[in-house]
């Protein structure tokens, strides 16, 4: 699914797709909404194996579970994108963000209300990768495994509010770096 700008996916089963580059289930490109839909399975060798939110994308009441890419195995958030009520489980990143990455020089991602578990990245932030800031808010973030910070990786910047941040693996940092 790709989406220029706008866009709306609800009630949607996005699966078992693939792309070469960005967004293996949905490519948020500038903006665009999924409300109620399950990501699994899917597919990106650079970035976003479930959903890349590409400067915006909102997420609401989503599944996102057992995709891969090598960042961002989940979710990758470049320059904005906002995360509600969602469940991002069982994925993996090849490097960084097996949860959730995001990426800012302006804007980074706002995640509320979600649980993110059960994640794997090689290298940083097996729940979170927040490379230059992102908003975590009223999270939960369990069991997730990193080379360093297990549930958040934290570069330059990063604001976490009201979570559960408790029992995930890295040689450095487990639950927060």
């Amino acid at each position: 699914v790709y989406f220029a700008g706008s866009g709306l996916a609800n009630q949607c089963i996005i699966s078992n797709n693939t792309a070469g580059y960005y967004g293996g289930g949905i490519e948020f490109d500038g903006g665009g909404v999924a409300s109620n839909c399950q990501m699994i399975g899917n597919t990106s060798y650079d970035t976003g194996g479930g959903a890349d939110c590409w400067g915006a994308g909102d997420i609401y009441n989503c599944f996102i579970s057992s995709n891969y890419s090598s960042y961002g195995g989940g979710v990758e958030c470049w320059e904005g994108g906002t995360i509600y009520n969602s469940t991002i489980v069982n994925n993996r990143a090849e490097y960084d963000g097996a949860g959730v990455e995001s990426v800012y020089w302006i804007a980074g991602a706002v995640i509320y209300n979600s649980f993110i578990a059960g994640n794997s990245a090689g290298r940083y932030g097996g729940g979170v990768d927040s490379w230059g800031g992102s908003e975590v808010n009223n999270c939960t973030i369990i069991n997730n495994i990193a080379g360093e910070g297990g549930g958040i990786y934290c570069s330059d910047a990063g604001d976490v509010y009201n979570s559960i941040i408790y029992f995930n693996s890295a040689n450095n940092g487990p639950n927060f770096m």
